[in-house]
């Protein structure tokens, strides 16, 4: 059985019972004049950050090869006012595709690994538990996203906290399936 938290505008954000600090959100997102297979790529993670710089205060991909970088996620200090530090994500992502027609991006925390972008005493690394996104390609112009992501355990925060984690979660995740639908056309599928 799931606790849903949110659901709206074709997104849903829900725990499963037996993994309390696991979120999961699941969406289509859909373009007919796109081959969504061809942006959803390394540089998918540009987007996102494009798309959400009230949330985001910088990124810093360093690909690897064209299906893994080491990515640095600097947040916006948005809890500054309670306390709380600046945060920010280090992790490697790998693109993996199988032969079911689903592309994976599976996400390592490199907590241990020394980050040139972090110079400010005040920010803290956020460890990445658990993340996941599963994209099940139902067609070059829809793609169903499916994200697991633990960041720290929930037990740590109010459920008020939690609260507004899953909104700026939602918020992030509504911008880019609206971008993408919105796009009427886009040089050689490359965003």
């Amino acid at each position: 059985m799931s606790k849903i938290l949110i659901e709206k505008n074709g997104i849903v954000i829900f725990k499963e019972n037996d993994e309390k600090d696991i979120l999961n959100i699941k969406f289509d997102i859909e373009n007919t004049k796109l081959d969504l297979t061809k942006i959803l790529n390394i540089d998918f993670f540009k987007l996102v950050y494009e798309l959400n710089q009230d949330i985001f205060e910088s990124i810093n991909i360093k690909k690897i090869n064209e299906n893994e970088a080491n990515i640095i996620l600097l947040c916006k200090n948005l809890f500054m006012d309670i306390g709380l530090p600046q945060y920010y994500y280090y992790f490697n992502v790998k693109r993996q595709m199988d032969s079911n027609d689903r592309i994976y991006f599976i996400f390592t925390s490199l907590e241990g690994e020394k980050t040139e972008i972090i110079n400010n005493n005040n920010s803290a690394f956020m460890p990445l538990n658990k993340f996941e996104i599963i994209c099940y390609i139902k067609s070059n112009s829809c793609i169903q996203m499916n994200i697991e992501i633990s960041a720290t355990p929930l037990e740590m925060f109010s459920a008020y906290f939690e609260k507004i984690v899953n909104t700026l979660l939602f918020k992030l995740f509504n911008r880019v399936k609206h971008f993408i639908y919105n796009i009427n056309y886009v040089n050689n599928n490359k965003i």
